[in-house]
């Protein structure tokens, strides 16, 4: 199996967090209670710019397997992506960047059944969405199989906008297509690491004065 200690090390973590006001709190509350994840930020104090939240990962287990998007895309997934969602059926990460949402299958199949209407029955897909950001539902984590080599599947950053066949086009046809991580696990690992600030579109949607949508309370102040 894929090790996943660095994930699981995050779950259940409560962390402390000034959020500063903007559209975040409100809808990632509404997503937290549509997902009935059995986490939500909870205001611990109220400063006029910003609150002061607490906040936990948390991931549901047992996973379900991947059989139903193999089925769809006709193709054995990566082991890395497999074996991530034997063991968990569905997560939120919470970092410095915004709640990264990893769907269940069930939402994984069901964004692959809405993009079918451009693909032919028999056609072997090779790209798919599995993630967004929980208050930025627009923009869409994907893995899609490198067009220089067809036996690994790095991570893409897409928009609810682009079709999958779109996505599949543009890859095949750039010479250089940027990737946030050559596989499942290595993006998830760095995105974890970094605390989610190497996150490349972050700038575009900062909130907080150290560039980020959160910034960490130290933990010898209280608010």
């Amino acid at each position: 199996m894929t090790d996943y200690s660095f994930f699981e090390e995050t779950q259940h973590r409560t962390r402390r967090f000034r959020e500063y006001y903007g559209n975040i709190v409100r809808s990632m509350e509404d997503r937290m209670d549509e997902f009935n994840l059995g986490t939500r930020p909870v205001a611990i104090a109220d400063r006029g710019d910003h609150r002061v939240v607490e906040i936990s990962s948390c991931a549901r287990s047992p996973g379900v397997g991947v059989e139903a998007i193999e089925a769809i895309i006709r193709q054995p997934l990566p082991d890395d992506f497999r074996d991530f969602y034997a063991s968990y059926s569905e997560a939120v990460i919470v970092t410095r960047s915004r709640p990264l949402h990893l769907w269940p299958v069930s939402k994984i199949v069901s964004a692959l059944e809405l993009n079918a209407w451009a693909f032919e029955d028999d056609d072997v897909r090779h790209f798919f969405r599995f993630g967004e950001y929980l208050h930025a539902d627009a923009s869409h984590f994907a893995l899609g199989q490198s067009p220089s080599d067809y036996k690994s599947w790095p991570v893409w950053f897409t928009s609810i906008e682009e079709t999958d066949k779109e996505c599949e086009v543009n890859l095949m046809s750039a010479s250089n297509p940027y990737s946030l991580g050559r596989s499942f696990r290595e993006w998830l690992k760095e995105f974890i690491a970094s605390d989610g600030m190497n996150d490349y579109f972050l700038s575009e949607h900062a909130e907080s004065p150290g560039g980020a949508a959160y910034d960490p309370v130290p933990s010898d102040e209280l608010t």
